[in-house]
This record gives structure tokens, C-alpha cells and sequence, in this order.
């Protein structure tokens, strides 16, 4: 028995042991990590700094201020034409709480309709679900070019345009690679579980709220976190479909071009747009990596 643990010891020492490749890839990663985090803690200390200092000092450390982020909390507006033709302006807890309804809400939308649609389509194989998955992948193959003005057109005329409760109409689409995901997810539950709540009475409503999305919410929650984080910084679809209703993103490029600007003050700007960002992923950082994981073992 004594042998067989003192084998097992040398073999395991043995695997755990790096070889002179592993070493080089390890350095080599370390070297490409350092060089990815390097400009965004550059970024955030140059927030920091006044003017003066940015340009003197740029790679130095010193003469640190909050001054930037008191700027922008003051002067960071967004000017805009009322529906009535009057004038006003969001200021920055405004544009804030824009982006988070613009982004909360779309990013629902984004995540739930794909994720009924993938479940009607795998756990009922009719003809017609297959017709959806069909055209799912015509459309994720087959590039749409120059539907913009065609979009703009049919959303003023039914009445969704500049309404943030029509962006997340707007949103409630299944076409995507998120598709795939619940596709593939629902894939790998058995029938079983179905069943047996037929056994026991329950219906579709209660197998798909009370047994399937439990099952999938890791998933859910990860694509909730990546297209909240895509929503928070797109300022094209504010600009084209939401006009009256600002939203950080769009305020940071009109605040980036303004003479009175200066470069630590988009800084402090930008720093202050990526905290949702960053507290969603702290906050959920190990159910995000958990799925991922999950995920890449399924593939």
C-alpha cells in the first residue's frame, strides 16, 4: 500500500512538473496580460492628473486630483431639441439613468425572446420550427445591408419611434448566435423532466418557468451581461432610433468635442461610463466564468 502511495506521489510530482515550453508559454502570456492591462491603468491614473501634468509627466504619477471627476459631474451635459420644438438638456445622473433603461431593457429583451424561441424550436421539432431555424441561419449567413432607413421608416410609422418602450420592442429578437446557445443548452436536457411534470400534471407553463429556465440561468445571465455591457456603449442605435432620450455613450462623444475638454477630463469621463460594467462582472464574475466553462465542455 506504502508503494502504491509513494508511485502515485512521484507520478503526480512528475505531471505536476513544468517543462521548459510550459515556462516560455507562461512567460509569454504573462508578458501579452501586462501589455493588455498596461493602457487601461494608464488611463485611470491619467484620470487623475491635471492638464498640466498629463502633458509634462505623462507616464508619471504624481500631483493626483478628483478635479477632473468634479468637472464632469458638473459640466457633463447633453443638449437636445424637445418634440415640441423647445430646448433642454440631461445632465449626468439623466444620461445615467437613460442608459441604464436603454440598456437593462434592451438587453432583456435580447436575452428572453431568443431563449423561448430556442426552446419552442428544440423541445417541439414541428415543421414549422424548423422553418424558424432555417431562416435563422439564412439571416446570421446572409449579410442585410442598407436596412436602416427602411427601419427608421416602418418604426415611425407605427408609432415606436424615439419611445424607449419601442427600443425594447425593437430588441425582442431571436436572430443571433445567442439562438444556438439555448439551442444547444435545451439539447442537453433530457425529456425526462418533462414528462414526468405531464405525470404529475403540470403543463408547458410549468415546465418551461418552474424546470427548463432554472436550468438555463446561468446561460441567461450571461448573455444578460454581455449585451447590457454592448448596449451601454452603443451610441449608433441611440442616435438613430432615440433622438430625444440621451444616453451616456452619445453624451461622451459630443463631450469629447468640445474645446473646453481636455484629454484627462474624457478620462475621468470614461472611467465614470465603465463602472456598471465592471460592477456587473465583479458582481457575477464567478457564475459568468462557471457557464463559460460549462459551456466549452459541452462544445
Amino acid at each position: 500500500m506504502r508503494k502504491l502511495q509513494k508511485t502515485h506521489r512521484k507520478e503526480v510530482r512528475k505531471a505536476s512538473r513544468m517543462t521548459p515550453i510550459s515556462w516560455v508559454v507562461c512567460i509569454l502570456l504573462l508578458i501579452y496580460a501586462c501589455c493588455m492591462l498596461y493602457p487601461y491603468l494608464l488611463a485611470v491614473l491619467s484620470s487623475f492628473k491635471t492638464l498640466r501634468n498629463y502633458t509634462d509627466n505623462f507616464f508619471g504619477f504624481t500631483e493626483l486630483t478628483l478635479e477632473n471627476f468634479k468637472k464632469v459631474f458638473t459640466g457633463f451635459v447633453y443638449p437636445i431639441v424637445l418634440k415640441d420644438g423647445g430646448s433642454g438638456y440631461y445632465d449626468f445622473l439623466g444620461l445615467t439613468v437613460n442608459s441604464f433603461l436603454y440598456a437593462a431593457g434592451g438587453a432583456l429583451g435580447l436575452t428572453v425572446t431568443p431563449c423561448v424561441v430556442a426552446y419552442c424550436c428544440q423541445k417541439f421539432p414541428y415543421k414549422f420550427s424548423k422553418f424558424i431555424e432555417a431562416m435563422i441561419y439564412v439571416v446570421m449567413i446572409v449579410p442585410i445591408i442598407g436596412n436602416t432607413a427602411s427601419t427608421i421608416q416602418m418604426t415611425q410609422n407605427i408609432g415606436i419611434y424615439d419611445q424607449m418602450w419601442g427600443h425594447w420592442i425593437m430588441k425582442c429578437s431571436f436572430i443571433g448566435i445567442y439562438f444556438l446557445v439555448y439551442h444547444a443548452a435545451f439539447e442537453g436536457i433530457p425529456n425526462d423532466y418533462m414528462e414526468a411534470v405531464y405525470m404529475d400534471g403540470g403543463g408547458h407553463f410549468t415546465i418551461f418557468f418552474k424546470i427548463m429556465l432554472p436550468l438555463v440561468s446561468k446561460q441567461m445571465l450571461t448573455v444578460f451581461i454581455l449585451q447590457f455591457v454592448q448596449l451601454w456603449s452603443d451610441y449608433m442605435g441611440v442616435l438613430l432610433y432615440l433622438p430625444s432620450t440621451p444616453t451616456i455613450s452619445i453624451a461622451l462623444l459630443n463631450f469629447s468635442s468640445l474645446a473646453s475638454t481636455t484629454a484627462p477630463m474624457q478620462l475621468a469621463a470614461c472611467m465614470l461610463a465603465s463602472i456598471p460594467g465592471l460592477v456587473l462582472f465583479a458582481k457575477f464574475s464567478e457564475q459568468f466564468m462557471g457557464s463559460l466553462q460549462m459551456g466549452g465542455v459541452k462544445g
